[in-house]
């Protein structure tokens, strides 16, 4: 059967080329369908009229227990058909039959692990399902053991506490709402229901669905308190996952609010549910969205452990849970390292970041607007801190407005599931990962995806990011995030945004190490052209980028060593090969890109490389020639010029004039000709240059041989 936990990729491609092949599904299901013996009807019937109910490790476990004469098979479809008649959290049947005992168990997902239990007994199976033979016992005393075994090997229970988002995000009817301004503040907070408190005490819950109703009925001013369902389904922090879930099937609402005598702590919905076990499948659930302390945490220096510990502390000590969270931790899980830390702290970023510096005698920059803040370390590390927030969006590519809010909707605001985990702080949860949003399995697969449907609508700059990840780790977007991307730059969405930002985002993807597998990207996406309609990747500026990318590294040393612009250099070549000059200055000037290196950009045209390239493939030409060719323009340009050319000879003089000959002086300096008895004047240079290209050409090897030509060839009159 396909439901079962062990089936594999392969077992549902075989059944999909059955299904093509033309098998039938409803043979299937009629040979699936398992009948009762009329033995097996009547030992469930025994088994019913014993049930025992025991809390075993936290969970609710059914006991059933028989003794029979006759010797029957297939003792899993009565274990089945008790599952199905009664649905019990996790399920023992022992049956004493002939001269033996036989225990048949079954748990739900993310319960009781059975196999773990029954293994003790030389049983087989796996966690949901397992069986056991064993020599005979008084049922009673086989019972009791079935427990001991159970309570020393079963791991804590997962409770509502465990899996619960908080603190939570609702609606204060002490503030006396109209249905409007609940409205409005529903979708702010983009949930299908939200908790309605009075007094710090819950009331009830508000859904979208009533709130639209009513604003169809045109109830807009009236009292929101009206429409709140004051009588729906709540759990406590220890209610039981199986408990929580019975509760979600039955509740329309699809969430339920976590109370503590009567105070709101959290709240619990379906993805919670699904989250913890698919956490639980992958053996690392430790609650909720809180996984085990990944082992490329603890694989971190010394000293930033130590520095994210006293964030935590210092946190704890003012009342605030802090996060690591974003790049960060994207970068840990992918053994990349990050000295970027962003903090989130859930209450005052603010506050948290002044007693921070104070703490850690850094200095503190305040950011009121979006309640960010920016400690700086004496050792010149940066912490970027900020307060849990929402982000609304009054109109597409607009500016977001910002509120204080949840961990879970900060990480949600966010660009991308990648960046979309957080490690706790806090003393007792040290280094946990928090992941709300299946992030960890996205890395794992190397999926680069959207949070929500419009996200490229709230803010299109996350286009030029969506790509720039995926390039950076080698990922790919997933069908969807490709789609609403596609979407977003039909509607022209990139266009209204600032042109300042746009630059921003372009000098980013320039700054990668490798930019131009990102640039052919922005082009097949038609992103490029939403820049310029006129750029374009042809086959040949394809191969100028790559050329560029070989020769970067090539001359990576001389680069760094003079600080030398790449992405400077990549985007000459980008528009080279598109644009006229005035329009490249005219681009420049739009996208307030390199504001003071323009003119290194300006000075190479598309004619003047065409000029430059046939005069360095002369036969002819010497040192001197290719010096003078070359000395006026900036090492990314000699560079993007180089990309230009496939010829081996064109190369290796621009590769002679780029390590050896830019730097040849002339051998003698303005002292030296006076003290030959030269008078300082317009001559002096003439001299100079000349003295230059003879030492070029490999004539001048001496200054001694210097002042000798000089004399030779400039005599003093």
């Amino acid at each position: 059967s396909l439901t079962y936990s062990g089936t594999t990729y392969e077992d549902i491609l075989a059944a999909a080329y059955m299904v093509k092949q033309g098998g039938s599904l409803e043979a299937v299901s009629l040979l699936g369908q398992r009948r009762l013996t009329a033995e097996q009807k009547l030992l469930v019937e025994k088994l019913l009229g014993s049930i025992q109910y025991w809390k075993v490790a936290g969970r609710q476990c059914m006991f059933v227990s028989a003794q029979i004469d006759e010797h029957l098979d297939d003792l899993s479809s009565v274990a089945d058909q008790i599952m199905e008649v009664e649905n019990p959290e996790v399920l023992f049947c022992v049956i004493n039959m002939a001269k033996r005992s036989y225990i048949v168990a079954r748990s739900l997902p993310a319960s009781l692990d059975v196999f773990a239990v029954l293994r003790e007994l030389g049983g087989a199976g796996h966690s949901t399902s397992a069986f056991a033979c064993v020599k005979l016992h008084a049922l009673d005393k086989l019972i009791e053991e079935i427990k001991s075994i159970a309570e020393s090997r079963a791991p804590r229970v997962v409770t509502a506490q465990d899996m619960m988002s908080s603190p939570v995000e609702g609606l204060n009817l002490e503030e006396h709402l109209t249905v409007a301004q609940a409205a409005e503040k529903l979708q702010k907070m983009s949930h299908s229901a939200v908790c309605a408190c009075r007094n710090q005490r819950f009331v009830g819950m508000l859904s979208r669905a009533d709130i639209d109703k009513a604003l169809g009925h045109g109830l807009q001013r009236e009292p929101v308190e009206t429409y709140i369902n004051q009588d729906c389904a709540t759990v406590e922090p220890t209610t039981t996952m199986a408990e929580v879930r019975r509760i979600l099937t039955e509740n329309a609402l699809g969430c339920a609010p976590v109370l503590d005598k009567g105070q709101l702590v959290g709240i619990v919905s379906k993805s919670d549910i699904l989250r913890a076990l698919n956490s639980f499948a992958n053996d690392n659930f430790t609650g909720g969205t809180n996984n085990l302390v990944p082992v490329e945490f603890v694989r971190l220096k010394a000293e930033t452990l130590t520095l994210l510990k006293r964030c935590g502390e210092i946190g704890a000590e003012v009342g605030l849970k802090i996060f690591a969270v974003g790049g960060f931790v994207r970068d840990m899980l992918l053994h990349i390292a990050n000295n970027d830390i962003d903090l989130v702290a859930e209450g005052d970023g603010i506050a948290f970041a002044k007693v921070l510096a104070q703490q850690l005698h850094g200095i503190c920059k305040v950011h009121e607007t979006f309640a960010t803040a920016q400690v700086c370390l004496p050792d010149g590390l940066k912490l970027d801190v900020v307060t849990a927030r929402t982000e609304t969006y009054t109109r597409p590519a607009a500016l977001p407005d910002v509120q204080g809010s949840t961990l879970k909707q900060d990480l949600f605001r966010r660009d991308f599931s990648i960046n979309a985990m957080a490690l706790q702080l806090d003393p007792d949860n040290f280094g946990q990962l928090i992941d709300f949003f299946g992030a960890r399995s996205d890395l794992e697969k190397g999926v680069v995806r959207i949070l929500h449907n419009l996200s490229f609508v709230d803010d299109p700059t996350r286009i030029f990011r969506a790509i720039k990840f995926e390039q950076r780790y080698g990922f790919h977007m997933d069908r969807n995030t490709v789609h609403l991307l596609r979407s977003a730059v039909n509607m022209g969405l990139v266009k209204m945004v600032s042109p300042e930002r746009l630059g921003n985002e372009l000098w980013q993807i320039l700054q990668e190490p490798s930019p131009r597998n990102s640039l052919i990207r922005m082009d097949e996406l038609q992103v490029l052209q939403t820049l310029d309609s006129r750029l374009e990747l042809s086959e040949t500026a394809r191969a100028h980028l790559e050329n560029g990318e070989i020769l970067v590294r090539e001359y990576r040393d001389l680069l760094l060593q003079e600080e030398a612009s790449l992405p400077l250099l990549y985007l000459n070549i980008l528009l080279l090969d598109s644009l006229p000059p005035e329009d490249i200055a005219k681009f420049i000037k739009t996208y307030a890109l390199f504001p003071g290196s323009a003119h290194k950009l300006l000075i190479l045209t598309k004619d003047k490389i065409e000029q430059l390239l046939a005069t360095l493939g002369s036969p002819e030409i010497g040192n001197a020639a290719i010096f003078k060719s070359l000395c006026k323009y900036s090492l990314e340009g000699v560079i993007c010029l180089a990309a230009h050319s496939d010829d081996s000879l064109v190369k290796k003089r621009i590769a002679d004039y780029v390590r050896f000959l830019r730097f040849v002086e002339p051998p003698l300096k303005g002292a030296d000709l006076i003290d030959m008895g030269y008078k300082p004047g317009p001559q002096f240079a003439q001299i100079l240059k000349w003295t230059l290209q003879e030492r070029l050409e490999g004539r001048l090897n001496s200054a001694a041989e210097a002042r000798q030509a000089v004399a030779n060839t400039f005599p003093i009159s």
